[in-house]
């Protein structure tokens, strides 16, 4: 019986409770973003469940093509259970659950994270070609119109009656 009584009280009560690790949950709004705790080669996609071991700080890193990448800090601290040991007179115990980590709780137990979305460049617009309207031809002056006239008349181009009649409607303004 004493035998059985010195494995119990030198065995932690928390190592017994709470185990060497603790669950903590991941969950991403959109899902399916790789975690990854900094210092372990596995990779997890959103939503997931790490494992961690009780005794030690946690990084953890979240990545997701198209949006920022999220980091969160899991701190680790004296958990209640270790109060059992120390009620029930289990100082070997306590030494047991500080060794193993098992006397302490991680925070946040559960990760829930909204992902921002990178603001992606407006597409380039194809450079669309430039047409140039031509420029209205310039109305010619009075002076102008008669020595063109002219000189169709002395090129026999138009006959003296198509002089005559072109003539005066350039001089009228028509």
């Amino acid at each position: 019986m004493l035998v059985i009584l010195f494995i119990i009280s030198s065995y932690g009560c928390a190592t017994v409770i709470n185990g060497t690790t603790q669950k903590i949950s991941v969950d991403t709004g959109p899902c399916g973003a790789d975690c990854q705790v900094v210092g372990d080669s596995a990779r997890y996609t959103t939503p997931c469940q790490l494992e961690l071991k009780r005794k030690e700080d946690h990084l953890v890193k979240i990545t997701k093509e198209s949006y920022e990448p999220e980091t969160v800090d899991i701190k680790h601290s004296m958990s209640g259970v270790v109060v059992g040991n120390v009620l029930l007179g289990g100082l070997i115990g306590v030494g047991v659950d500080a060794a193993d980590g098992a006397a302490c709780k991680l925070t946040p137990e559960k990760i829930n994270i909204t992902m921002k979305a990178i603001p992606q460049p407006e597409p380039a617009l194809e450079a669309q070609p430039v047409t140039v309207a031509p420029e209205p031809p310039q109305a010619k002056s009075k002076s102008e119109q008669l020595e063109e006239l002219d000189q169709l008349k002395k090129e026999g181009k138009i006959s003296k009656k198509e002089y005559k009649s072109s003539r005066e409607k350039i001089l009228q303004g028509e």
